[in-house]
């Protein structure tokens, strides 16, 4: 981890105006004058910035030391629990990501299980070629979406089509991205569960 830039980012966020910064759109949150950012210091005019630049500048006055904090907070545990240099498998991963999925997803979308389905293969791909790939790693690479789809033929009384992925069945059949991401949690526990036993 590189902790000197993250210090190096730290020192100029606390080099700016103190916070909390406010953003302030014509239109949005005043009635009338220019768009801004109020500071405790003074208020920032910005030139040729959209609504959504300018909130991003705003809010990074308090985002950036929540997330060195966080990142701080976790290299402690990481370095505590001795977990440096030690390779993590795709089931320790996915029950990671279950408890906190927008921090690899951002928010819960359409495109949500996608996403994550892009994550884990460039994980997989990562393991395998470094030769740190647990057997289990490899179970779900090669037999994860047939099985999807066998289960949720069984279980949902649905006929799909084969050789597809498991993001193609659980749209299928989750029509809502919550459900479809909680459903992916439950048949990866229940896949590996069943993998084990």
């Amino acid at each position: 981890m590189e902790l000197q830039r993250i210090e190096e980012i730290v020192r100029r966020c606390s080099k700016a105006a103190e916070g909390p910064w406010i953003s302030f759109v014509e239109g949005r949150d005043h009635v009338c004058g220019s768009d801004f950012i109020r500071t405790a210091g003074g208020d920032i005019e910005l030139i040729g910035a959209t609504a959504d630049d300018q909130d991003f500048i705003a809010n990074a006055r308090q985002d950036i030391p929540w997330l060195a904090d966080e990142v701080y907070r976790l290299e402690r545990i990481l370095r505590d629990k001795g977990e440096y240099g030690r390779s993590v498998g795709l089931k320790a991963l996915l029950r990671r990501i279950k408890d906190r999925p927008q921090m690899f997803v951002g928010n819960i979308d359409e495109h949500s299980l996608e996403t994550l389905a892009h994550f884990i293969r460039g994980f997989l791909y990562s393991n395998i070629n470094a030769d740190r790939a647990e057997d289990c790693d490899l179970i779900f690479k090669h037999e994860f979406h047939d099985w999807v789809r066998d289960k949720l033929e069984k279980d949902r009384d649905v006929e799909l089509a084969s050789g597809r992925s498991y993001v193609f069945y659980l749209s299928e059949v989750f029509k809502e991205p919550k459900e479809r991401l909680d459903a992916f949690f439950e048949l990866c526990e229940e896949f590996f569960n069943e993998m084990s036993g």
